[in-house]
């Protein structure tokens, strides 16, 4: 069956009222036709979801530009007892937002979901860095550098994750790369009491029709009780 439904207006209101600032800013067309939103419904055996989607056009202002904007608000309702589920999302992790200033550049997204007993998960991420690059003629490179974090609370757990991601190369005349990742993570979860950190050093080597590539990875935890010392 078609599905086209008339809708007046949508209102952003309470701990969401920066929404409707954020849009009113940018000034978002309406939704008869112009592809920027739609409306979502699936029905199956198990459950009936209701909801619609803002696609939000690119902006800029000189060197700022905010891309890949989404808004998401989503009703399920199951059909085996379950309670009722409502989901704001503004982007998702899987397609986060970006933000560009220049050289410097960064992402993110949030997303909160409410059952009627109080809120069930709560997770989102930000991404920031710059990147630079030199070209010399006989030699040219690049260096990026980026830093994040990522937080998820989910059945009273809290769930907190920091990185730092860091990648160079460089390249001679086509006949000598190198190119070298680094990245450290940690993480800290509430319902096992336990931190653990990640980190890898990834160096990849090109001569002509050669190449090498080598991975060192580590990883510390931990955990349980008693809780670590700031020595550990």
């Amino acid at each position: 069956t078609d599905f086209d439904p008339k809708i007046a207006a949508i209102e952003f209101a309470g701990p969401l009222n920066f929404i409707k600032q954020l849009l009113d800013k940018i000034q978002l067309p309406g939704t008869g036709g112009d592809g920027l939103g739609k409306p979502i419904l699936d029905v199956d055996t198990s459950r009936a979801r209701l909801g619609y989607v803002f696609n939000i056009p690119t902006v800029a202002f000189g060197v700022f530009t905010l891309q890949n904007i989404k808004f998401t608000a989503m009703v399920t309702l199951p059909f085996n007892g379950d309670p009722l589920l409502f989901r704001f999302a503004f982007n998702e992790r899987s397609n986060p937002f970006l933000v560009t200033v220049a050289m410097f550049g960064g992402g993110g997204f949030f997303a909160i979901e409410l059952q009627p007993d109080g809120i069930k998960l709560i997770e989102g991420s930000l991404e920031f860095g710059g990147s630079f690059s030199l070209n010399l003629g006989v030699a040219s490179g690049g260096v990026t550098l980026m830093a994040g974090i990522y937080f998820k609370y989910e059945n009273d757990n809290i769930t907190v994750s920091g990185y730092v991601r860091c990648v160079g190369c460089l390249d001679e005349l086509g006949i000598i790369s190198i190119s070298a990742e680094f990245y450290l993570a940690l993480t800290y979860e509430e319902a096992t009491n336990r931190v653990w950190g990640q980190a890898s050093l990834t160096v990849k080597i090109k001569v002509l029709f050669f190449s090498a590539k080598v991975t060192l990875k580590v990883e510390r935890s931990f955990g349980h009780s008693p809780a670590p010392l700031f020595a550990d």
